[in-house]
C-alpha cells in the first residue's frame, strides 16, 4: 500500500533538461519539459473563434501558434527573452526570436524532442490531446 509522502513535492522526481545538436548552431540547444498547468496556459492562449456552421463563432486551437508557443517556453538554452540574442535577429520577444531563429526542420525537430520526452511517442496523439 503506498503512502501519501511518496507524492509530496520534496518527493517528486525532476525531469532531466533535453539536449539537442542542431546544425546551424556549434552549440546544443537545452530544453525542459513543461508542467501539465504550464501546457494548460499554452493551450488556452492559442484559442482563436473561427467561422463555424451557419456562421457561428466556434473556438479553434491554432496549431501553428501552439507549437511555437510550446517550444519556446520549453527552451532554456539559448534563452530567448535575451535582449542581445533578440537584437541580433532584429526580432522583439521570445515568439518572433523562435520564428526567426530556427528553420522549420529545426522546429520539427525541437518538437519530436520535447513531445517524445513528455512521453507523446506520437505527434498525432499530441494533436488530439491539444483539440480535446
Amino acid at each position: 500500500m503506498s503512502t501519501i509522502k511518496s507524492f509530496l513535492k520534496k518527493n517528486k522526481k525532476n525531469s532531466e533538461n533535453i539536449k539537442l545538436k542542431l546544425d546551424s548552431f556549434d552549440e546544443e540547444i537545452e530544453l525542459r519539459i513543461i508542467t501539465g498547468r504550464e501546457y494548460d496556459r499554452i493551450q488556452d492562449k492559442c484559442y482563436v473563434n473561427r467561422t463555424g456552421l451557419k456562421g457561428r463563432q466556434e473556438p479553434k486551437l491554432d496549431m501553428a501558434k501552439f507549437n511555437n508557443l510550446l517550444c519556446s517556453t520549453s527552451m532554456v538554452v539559448p534563452d530567448l527573452q535575451d535582449a542581445e540574442l533578440q537584437a541580433s535577429y532584429g526580432v522583439v520577444g521570445e515568439q518572433d526570436l523562435y520564428g526567426e531563429m530556427f528553420t522549420f526542420a529545426e522546429h520539427l525537430k525541437i518538437l519530436n524532442a520535447i513531445t517524445n520526452t513528455s512521453g507523446f511517442n506520437d505527434f498525432n496523439e499530441l494533436v488530439d490531446e491539444a483539440k480535446n
